[in-house]
């Protein structure tokens, strides 16, 4: 299987050998809430302005009043007509999953209160499956009329990505088997009925976390380093020490990992066949990364939304907005977090709990 592939929101439908590994997070069902947050959203800064574009984008709408906590798995997609995110109330003990008409900014549909932590999602061309921290979840994309739902209680401490593939629903996990291994838990369903169709497991003799998987390559990290493992004959191809651990979800197209590290992130384009750096961008970010159209998109520590070029890393151009800041250094409680499809760029920006949309 290419586990990132077309459509997934994976969240996504994507153009292939695009990896972008979403891993948001819905749920449309009608269950009570059984496990609470710890997160409560800050205080609300003033709205923020945009000062001046130096790319062919305008804003065209925007959302207020926006809670998205910081996590490891939060996160905005578009797959270009629909945009989705799991908002939570301030103080973080109810979430639900908001399908958003990228066009108007207008609500198509919103889910009940999500009966679990959210953790990970994938869409197909009409259907939108959703991990929560102990079962999955298929939708209708268009409607929200839950379709399905695993039987079995899945381990509820990992996290699960899923990537949607013809009619297959495929999910990755990975769990502590004992000091410094670590299972690593590949689960295939029917993606229309939700019938588990097989299941594989395999340790591997290290801590690690996975990263992506292709139909060639595993792609792991341990906080210190990334490598790439052939999955044929299970041999280390390369390796690269990072700045720190890697941020959200790397981005594999065609021969390039272009991956975020350190709380305060540099970006890297790594060559794929060698792990030889191709480019590096110093510029602080602070988001994850989205790509869309040959540019990769984030925002930057000033507040700045940044436009990069994937093959070279040269900055193409920026949106700036006011007040120009995010965190100070070692701070990370809020989050910042970017989208692009079809044109159109996505921005959020969880100090001033704000979701801007800029089209072309």
């Amino acid at each position: 299987f290419i586990f990132n592939h077309s459509p997934i929101i994976t969240l996504f439908p994507i153009t292939s050998n695009i990896y972008l590994m979403i891993l948001i997070i819905l749920s449309s069902g009608c269950l009570p809430v059984e496990s609470t947050s710890e997160y409560m959203a800050p205080v609300s800064m003033v709205s923020r302005s945009v000062v001046s574009v130096n790319l062919s984008l305008h804003e065209k709408w925007r959302i207020s009043n926006l809670f998205i906590p910081h996590r490891d798995t939060s996160t905005i997609y578009s797959n270009g007509d629909f945009l989705f995110y799991v908002a939570h109330d301030n103080n973080g003990r109810t979430s639900w999953l908001s399908v958003i008409d990228t066009t108007s900014g207008s609500m198509l549909w919103k889910s009940d209160s999500l009966p679990f932590s959210e953790n990970s999602l994938a869409v197909d061309e009409r259907r939108l499956f959703l991990a929560l921290s102990a079962k999955i979840l298929a939708y209708d994309l268009f409607t929200g009329d839950v379709l399905w739902e695993t039987q079995e209680r899945l381990p509820d401490r990992t996290q699960y990505k899923m990537y949607a593939k013809d009619d297959h629903l495929i999910v990755y996990s990975a769990e502590d088997s004992a000091p410094e291994n670590t299972m690593q838990i590949v689960r295939v369903y029917d993606s229309r009925s939700g019938i588990l169709e097989s299941i594989k497991s395999e340790t591997i003799s290290q801590d690690a976390s996975y990263l992506l998987k292709t139909n060639t390559n595993d792609y792991w990290t341990d906080r210190t380093a990334i490598w790439s493992i052939d999955n044929q004959t299970k041999q280390q191809k390369w390796s690269m020490l990072i700045d720190g651990p890697v941020q959200y979800q790397p981005l594999l197209i065609g021969n390039k990992l272009v991956f975020a590290s350190g709380i305060f992130s540099d970006v890297t384009a790594i060559d794929n066949d060698t792990g030889n750096q191709v480019w590096k961008y110093s510029e602080r970010i602070i988001s994850n990364l989205t790509m869309e159209s040959g540019i990769i998109y984030a925002i930057r520590e000033d507040a700045a939304v940044v436009a990069i070029n994937l093959f070279t890393g040269e900055e193409l151009g920026y949106i700036t907005v006011t007040p120009g800041f995010t965190e100070e250094s070692g701070s990370r409680v809020k989050s910042y977090l970017v989208a692009a499809a079809n044109g159109m760029v996505f921005a959020y920006y969880g100090d001033s709990q704000e979701l801007i949309a800029f089209s072309k």
